[in-house]
């Protein structure tokens, strides 16, 4: 989540890295967020759809960039390449946001965050 823990409004947008709607919603959701900046907070589930192949992998992307406290980089890296969310590319996208490759790519390669995509 981002925003201030205690704000009176929470937002849960359930989203897909590579649904190109979701990929639209994505600046509405950035001007709400500054516009009402200390008083939303947004929590972001990973809802990757069935027949998007790639969508799952790209959400255990981003949990394990969370690991090092990249969360958010990556998740907008991820919706601004969306035709680019195969596991090569998305160790690339973890080296340019600057992870710690060898950490991100054995977090990635393990599979352990997958269960924590299915249970969100």
């Amino acid at each position: 989540s981002k925003g201030e823990a205690n704000a009176p409004v929470t937002i849960v947008e359930f989203s897909d890295f590579q649904c190109p709607f979701c990929s639209r919603a994505e600046a509405t959701v950035k001007q709400v967020m500054d516009a009402y900046k200390g008083k939303i907070r947004l929590v972001f589930r990973d809802f990757p759809l069935p027949f998007h192949t790639e969508a799952q992998k790209a959400s255990e992307a981003a949990l394990c960039a969370g690991d090092q406290n990249k969360y958010w980089e990556m998740h907008e890296k991820l919706f601004a390449n969306q035709s680019a969310l195969g596991v090569p590319q998305l160790k690339e996208h973890a080296k340019t946001i600057g992870l710690d490759q060898s950490k991100f790519d054995k977090c990635l390669d393990s599979g352990d965050k997958a269960k924590l995509v299915e249970s969100s």
